[in-house]
């Protein structure tokens, strides 16, 4: 239980260094000033209380609100929130419960559908409301929005979510894998969650620095124990989402949203990053949602997760969604977004313009042969196999890729290509531009030794191998498997002399768990006992690329 905050205090902005942090990051002119209430009191149908701070504009008018639904704290996005308000918008900002003064106990994403539900009730009932609010969020306050979304509102008008998911349980367990690194780090960020002195930038650079201490006892102690004091105390849900691995399970319920998509019919504006950990649903959710015909305008940026929430110190996110929410709420009422959606190309600093997720393309394939090439022309079956040797004393390490702060994104892979556990297939340097925008697929066949895990990542090759995109799968039994696999998606130039390179190993650790069919292990100092061989057939190998017209 947190001790609620019960005194409410006001204060008037913007101030002068708010308007000077906005000038230097090129922010648009100030249109009023604001109050910001503190520590305004919800009440929800379980007679929990939340906190809540309220920016309402300068002047007679009622405005349209925008809602926050937050964990992490409504102070750590203060420079944020108060730019809207400086813009004519009402901004309501609630702390979870469980967090920053709110009563109850935090369960991450258990009580958001119905917490979000009670807010809303309560906020039709105030003065300042004027009838019409717009959900704003990124990454956990993104998930929010779609848990409201269980219910309908006719004074829901849109929605502003970016890298944030639908569905946290595919995420974590939707490979076989479970996703150690971005949720043993979120957990450990969590732990901290009522120290409110720190910034969220802080406490992320804190949670890669604990989780870089702890990987010795991640891979060599069961996860449902690998949690420090802390976090069982205070991040308690840890050990349960690593023990419950069948999604199936009705205790991912509450963690899924993945419906709403068939049933959301206002506008959404959706701001996603490729390497970010949830690009895969923030294009699902571009994909379902442009079917259904949903007024929809979509940003794919460069990097990783942290990407948008950098966007912030040039406000590029903050116009965006201010451009957008003008043109929604009084323009008018069934715009149509004609214009596409824009995405960064990968491999250079250029943007382009979509039509649809996944945009039309025509198969590029690209066939493995032994000796690590890849060849336009498919290979005869000639029973040659390379193996790759994983040592679970000294597990293929993971760098860079879809992970939630630093060193996300695109790397050198050279240090990891050249492991002896890594395997990989290049081809030929590229006589033309090859553009890449859709899902690349890989087709294998492999022969293990025991349960196993396939790691495959698609990287451009020019003086270094830079990864572009990747994935993994696993296998609970060894013998024989075919496997077909979806890469996360991407839009990247492969530029003319450049090579195509894929990269397979049998893990990536620790942003990925160890396969359970590899435990208990030999962990004495010094160990190179093997426990696992990875044969994989090398004309098997297929590499199927989308590839559009690059000019």
């Amino acid at each position: 239980m947190v001790q609620t905050i019960t005194a409410e205090t006001v204060e008037s902005g913007p101030g002068v260094g708010y308007r000077l942090a906005w000038k230097l990051r090129g922010g648009t002119p100030v249109k009023n000033r604001y109050e910001r209430t503190r520590d305004l009191r919800v009440p929800l149908r379980d007679g929990t209380v939340v906190m809540a701070d309220l920016y309402r504009p300068g002047g007679s008018r009622r405005r349209p609100t925008l809602l926050v639904r937050t964990p992490y704290g409504r102070s750590k996005g203060g420079l944020e929130f108060a730019y809207y308000a400086a813009r004519g918008y009402t901004v309501l900002v609630t702390a979870s419960r469980g967090t920053d003064g709110s009563e109850g106990v935090f369960e991450p994403m258990i009580h958001e559908a119905d917490d979000g539900h009670d807010v809303v009730e309560w906020m039709r009932e105030q003065p300042w409301f004027d009838g019409r609010f717009v959900t704003y969020g990124t990454s956990y306050l993104a998930f929010t929005q779609f848990a409201l979304a269980e219910n309908d509102y006719p004074e829901w008008k849109g929605m502003i979510a970016a890298i944030g998911p639908h569905d946290f349980g595919e995420i974590m367990h939707g490979r076989g894998a479970f996703d150690l690194l971005n949720f043993h780090g979120w957990s450990d960020l969590m732990s901290h969650r009522n120290n409110s002195s720190s910034s969220i930038f802080a406490e992320t650079l804190a949670m890669f620095r604990s989780l870089a201490r702890g990987k010795e006892m991640l891979a060599t102690t069961p996860l449902e124990k690998s949690s420090t004091a802390q976090m069982r105390a205070l991040a308690p849900w840890f050990a349960d989402w690593v023990t419950h691995r069948d999604l199936s399970d009705p205790y991912w319920a509450s963690y899924s949203h993945t419906s709403v998509l068939e049933r959301i019919e206002r506008p959404v504006l959706l701001n996603g990053a490729w390497n970010d950990l949830f690009a895969k649903q923030t294009l699902t959710q571009w994909r379902v949602l442009q079917a259904r015909g949903v007024d929809l305008e979509v940003h794919m940026t460069r990097g990783g997760h942290a990407e948008p929430a950098a966007a912030l110190l040039n406000l590029d996110f903050a116009n965006r969604s201010l451009d957008w929410l003008d043109a929604l709420l009084d323009g008018t009422p069934d715009r149509v977004v004609s214009i596409g959606h824009r995405v960064a190309i990968g491999g250079t600093k250029r943007q382009t313009v979509l039509e649809s997720w996944p945009p039309a393309a025509a198969p590029r394939e690209l066939c493995g042969a032994h000796g690590g090439r890849l060849r336009h022309e498919p290979a005869e079956p000639d029973g040659q196999w390379t193996t790759l040797v994983y040592d679970t004393a000294d597990p293929t390490p993971s760098y860079g890729g879809n992970i939630m702060g630093m060193g996300a994104g695109y790397v050198n892979n050279g240090k990891l290509e050249a492991r002896g556990d890594v395997v990989v297939y290049t081809s030929a340097p590229l006589a033309e531009d090859v553009l890449v925008a859709g899902v690349p697929r890989v087709a294998l066949t492999v022969e293990a030794s025991s349960g196993f895990d396939v790691f495959v990542r698609l990287c451009d090759v020019h003086k270094k191998s830079i990864n572009v995109c990747d994935e993994i799968t696993r296998f609970p039994e060894g013998g024989e498997h075919s496997i077909d696999l979806e890469l996360d998606g991407t839009v990247h130039l492969f530029k003319r002399g450049h090579r195509i390179r894929l990269l397979i190993a049998a893990g990536a650790f620790p942003r990925f768990d160890l396969n359970p069919a590899l435990l208990p292990i030999d962990r004495a100092p010094g160990s190179t006992k093997a426990r696992l061989t990875l044969a994989i057939s090398d004309s098997s190998v297929k590499l199927t690329l989308p590839e559009r017209n690059s000019g």
